[in-house]
């Protein structure tokens, strides 16, 4: 049995045959919040890909920049969350409590 050497690789081996939730944001689009339709378009795609790379994962919008990615092996999540982190679209990853920002990802200005 393979030993885990990171809490991260401890979380991956202990979610092994169980489903895990990972929500994925979609950063703004010419300085506009994305819509549904863009949104759709690059889940699908992303879909697609993480199919093609045997992993299988179920997709629902929940908003027009959020969704939720569905793994039905826990422990291949963690494989989707490294992929879609690569995606210039994507904003931020929450999988397991922990969240990652992702390329599109923008700090809310604070104001005084």
């Amino acid at each position: 049995m393979k030993q885990a050497e990171t809490p991260e690789e401890l979380m991956m081996l202990s979610k092994k045959g169980q489903s895990v939730m990972m929500f994925v944001g979609i950063g703004d689009v010419n300085g506009r919040r994305a819509e549904k339709f863009y949104t759709e378009k690059w889940i699908g795609i992303w879909r697609n890909s993480l199919f093609n790379n045997h992993i299988d994962v179920q997709t629902f919008t929940i908003d027009d920049n959020r969704a939720i990615f569905m793994f039905a092996d826990g422990s291949k999540a963690w494989e989707g969350k490294d992929f879609l982190l690569k995606q210039p679209q994507v904003s931020e990853v929450s999988l397991e409590g922990r969240q990652y920002p992702g390329p599109a990802f923008k700090k809310k200005k604070e104001e005084l």
